[in-house]
């Protein structure tokens, strides 16, 4: 380190800008330290961070620690992980630190990762903290690609070995740190108060006992290791090991992959000693010689930065080729390592390495056997929790699907057939679709495509397990075909893919030709051209290679769903329902898992019903269970039976016209009262009045003059006569004309069903008469919370709400409606049949 270029405008760099990126970068609702203040607040008060870093430019100018002990101080949270509580092994410890010292010490890391890169402090063999690279798949598929050349493509000796440290980050003493700063000649300022913020690190411990109370230790003075639960800490640490790094590359003996063109002229090797991924570790080397010449210098020079080698954790492991097997000896028969006591890898003996089980080369089957088994009992806590059906969904999506596509996305060189892989992934999808039915959350009967739709096409908005594979795999071999440093991987990837061998290309390939998108892949440029648009960043083209399958997938799915004969009949309905907004409900999904999986059933066509085809019926009686008068049909319970007629049909219609009296008292100013409480038939003040359920008196006799809501606007003298009701979703049209024929058109037909009405007294004429402008707002909401397209903008216009408050109310009538709906549906099924 002795060429580093020393910094010569450290204030020029330590600029605005820098501050602002790092205010931008905070998490905002992430868990606080002792000071309780979460980050969020810091992003919206600007002018207090902009005092904070006028703050933190003055202490490193001037050289002054900080002024308050208590910024650099800490709480570390101890999780409760499994076994006997006693045992502090078996608690996980989360360092959470204030977010003033966090935006701190993120400032002083932003500057110093911008140092480290600039003087190529960093060694290439730390995966960790580099910009644009996906630590983990990048270090897998190195990984991969060294273990594949030697097994399959250059047939020659391999010797790998893991390596564990015991507490790696509690180990390093501050002395090393400090000498460190040095060597990489960091600016004297920015040293000076990184040593004042060291000395200064105290934590406390804080665990919940299991009556629920916090216990908390006295603080502790930090005397050794890099305290944890910043951005720095990450930082500082991997250039406290880069050494390492240096001794393993002194030692030669790395792993050397060479790739070829077709006529046999090598283009290009490619060396690899190791992988650093934080504190992981695994060395290779093309013989045990090697491997034992690396592992000694990791040795070495661990201990002189008082850093501890976990042996028993540690592994080794050889391939030699058949063909080689008489001339090289690794000593087989031992079980340890001789020099440094590492097991060796025998029989079926696996090492878990970055979250994946490995031999020589990764272990597939171990690794989905192990996630298999633990996603299915979460999947079981999660839908088995007092939480809310989007809640339920969303955690499902953010908690437990991520640890199948991990694997997926971490095998570059798969064994077997990638249509094994996706059948894996249909079956678990499968069995959580299982989980769900026992959990109450659907039948097994209902729509099964349905379940992975978006929620703005009537979907549940799971995500299904087979297409987050192939998007995985998508998102992978994106990185793969654009990653400059991966260049000799593509070519030994491609090189398999033309001897018909099984890996990433190759799989990302079939995916492609599958849903029928065409790239072209430069692999000496790292470019793929898509749609004659050219991409050179992964992700972009991952994105949009995704949306494309997607829309595919989407599209598949919403047409079977619309082909059943059932379960399709709301999306193949004619009578102009929006098949948007007539799930805002369940976009929401602000109700339990029972109540949306019943109305589900009743909208596809899934209840068990007299009539339904499985139900058993001895006497071949069809009629109602309830009123004996009809036949049982999904339509005659949900909106036409009379045993609900007076009570459960009375109670939805009233609870959803409620959400638009609530809204209306907010807009004009009056008193709105709890839901639990009954609604006051006259609320007024100086310019509105709103009736609710109350009758208009008019000269006429007219029957129908007691509408659900009418605002009277003093000032302009209009008046706003608003009929609200709940009706199954083939008659909303029907009913919305039944409404203005009430009350635009004749008002006394009391039980005449057939329209149009003849002309007549009504409701409308004689209040325009009395000296009001009047207008009629009719809204009907479906059972199932359906709506017809003119809903939104006749509300948005008559009521005079935003789009935003539009959707708002009509989520929480549609809501009402749905519960409402629930609740008859479980009376009604309750009832003997």
């Amino acid at each position: 380190m002795s060429g580093i270029q020393q910094e010569d405008d450290l204030l020029g760099r330590l600029n605005l800008d820098l501050w602002q990126k790092v205010v931008k970068k905070a998490k905002p609702w992430k868990a606080h330290g002792p000071d309780g203040l979460q980050s969020f607040w810091w992003k919206v008060f600007s002018s207090a961070n902009a005092v904070l870093y006028q703050l933190i430019l003055h202490h490193i100018t001037s050289g002054e620690a900080l002024p308050q002990k208590w910024i650099t101080e800490g709480r570390i949270v101890l999780l409760y992980k499994s076994g006997p509580r006693s045992v502090p092994a078996n608690y996980r410890p989360i360092a959470c630190r204030n977010t003033c010292y966090k935006l701190l010490t993120g400032f002083i890391a932003a500057y110093l990762d911008q140092y480290v890169k600039e003087r190529q402090i960093m060694p290439s063999e730390q995966i960790a903290l580099q910009k644009d690279v996906w630590g983990c798949q990048h270090a897998h598929i190195l990984d991969q690609i060294m273990i594949a050349d030697a097994q399959y493509q250059r047939k020659r000796p391999i010797s790998v070995a893991w390596i564990d440290y015991t507490k790696a980050f509690d180990s390093v003493p501050h002395s090393y740190i400090k000498w460190l700063l040095v060597v990489m000649q960091v600016p004297n300022l920015i040293r000076k108060l990184v040593i004042n913020i060291m000395n200064m690190w105290r934590v406390r411990y804080e665990v919940k006992g299991p009556s629920g109370k916090i216990e908390r230790s006295s603080y502790l003075k930090i005397k050794s290791g890099v305290l944890q639960g910043d951005s720095f800490s990450p930082l500082l640490f991997c250039l406290a090991i880069a050494p390492i790094s240096y001794a393993i590359n002194k030692t030669g003996g790395g792993y050397v992959m060479a790739t070829r063109k077709p006529k046999g002229k090598k283009i290009m090797q490619t060396s690899l000693s190791h992988i650093f991924y934080m504190d992981d570790l695994k060395l290779y080397a093309n013989s045990k010689q090697s491997l034992d010449k690396q592992k000694e210098a990791v040795a070495s020079i661990s201990r002189d930065m008082n850093m501890q080698l976990n042996a028993k954790k540690c592994a080794v492991a050889h391939f030699i080729p058949k063909k080689l097997q008489h001339e090289v000896l690794v000593g087989t028969h031992s079980t340890k390592d001789r020099n440094l006591g590492f097991p060796l890898l025998e029989g079926a003996e696996l090492y878990k390495y970055l979250g994946m089980e490995q031999k020589i080369g990764i272990k597939e089957s171990e690794a989905w056997d192990r996630v298999e088994e633990l996603c299915y009992k979460k999947a079981h806590q999660l839908w088995n929790f007092d939480l809310n059906f989007r809640q339920k969904v969303n955690s499902f999506n953010s908690a437990v699907l991520p640890a199948l596509t991990y694997v997926m996305s971490c095998v570059a060189k798969g064994s077997g057939k990638y249509s094994s892989v996706l059948k894996r992934g249909k079956r678990i999808d499968v069995k959580f679709r299982k989980i769900l039915t026992k959990h109450k959350a659907r039948y097994k009967s209902c729509c099964a495509g349905r379940i992975y739709l978006p929620v703005d096409k009537g979907g549940y908005g799971l995500r299904s397990v087979r297409d987050s594979f192939e998007e995985s795999t998508i998102y992978s071999w994106a990185y793969l075909c654009t990653k400059a440093a991966l260049r000799s991987s593509l070519n030994l990837f491609v090189s398999m893919v033309n001897r018909g061998k099984r890996c990433l290309v190759r799989d990302a390939l079939g995916i492609l030709k599958s849903y029928k998108i065409k790239v072209v892949v430069y692999k000496t440029h790292s470019t793929v051209i898509l749609d004659e648009v050219e991409y050179i960043d992964a992700k972009s083209l991952a994105r949009q290679v995704v949306s494309l399958m997607r829309t595919a997938n989407i599209n598949r799915r919403y047409e079977c769903w619309q082909e059943l004969t059932r379960a399709g009949r709301v999306l193949r309905s004619t009578s102009g329902i929006d098949l948007t907004d007539s799930f805002l409900w369940f976009k929401e999904g602000k109700l339990s898992a029972i109540a949306v999986r019943n109305v589900l059933a009743a909208q596809e066509g899934c209840l068990l019903t007299i009539v339904h085809p499985a139900f058993k019926n001895n006497n071949g009686d069809k009629s109602c269970r309830a009123c004996k008068k009809t036949t049982e049909t999904i339509e005659h319970v949900i909106s036409s039976c009379t045993k609900w007629l007076s009570n459960l049909y009375i109670d939805r219609d009233d609870s959803v016209p409620r959400n638009v009296h609530y809204k209306l008292c907010q807009l004009h100013g009056l008193p709105n009262g709890h839901y639990t409480q009954k609604v006051d038939p006259v609320l007024e003040n100086d310019s509105t009045k709103l009736y609710w359920n109350e009758p208009v008196q008019t000269k006429a006799i007219i029957r129908h003059n007691k509408p659900d809501i009418i605002v009277f606007d003093k000032i302009k003298r209009t008046a706003l006569i608003i009929e609200i009701a709940v009706s199954w979703f083939t008659g909303i049209s029907r009913q919305k004309a039944i409404k203005e024929n009430r009350y635009c058109v004749n008002g006394n037909r009391e039980d005449d069903l057939a329209l149009p009405y003849p002309w007549g007294d009504n409701l409308q004429r004689e209040m325009q008469t009395a000296g009001w402008k009047v207008s009629f707002l009719p809204i009907i909401i479906g059972a199932i919370g359906e709506v017809l397209s003119e809903l939104k903008p006749s509300m948005m216009t008559m009521l005079g709400l935003t789009k935003e408050q539009t959707e708002y109310c009509i989520e929480r009538m549609q809501r009402s409606a749905v519960l409402g709906t629930s609740r008859i549906i479980k009376n009604h099924l309750a009832l003997q049949g």
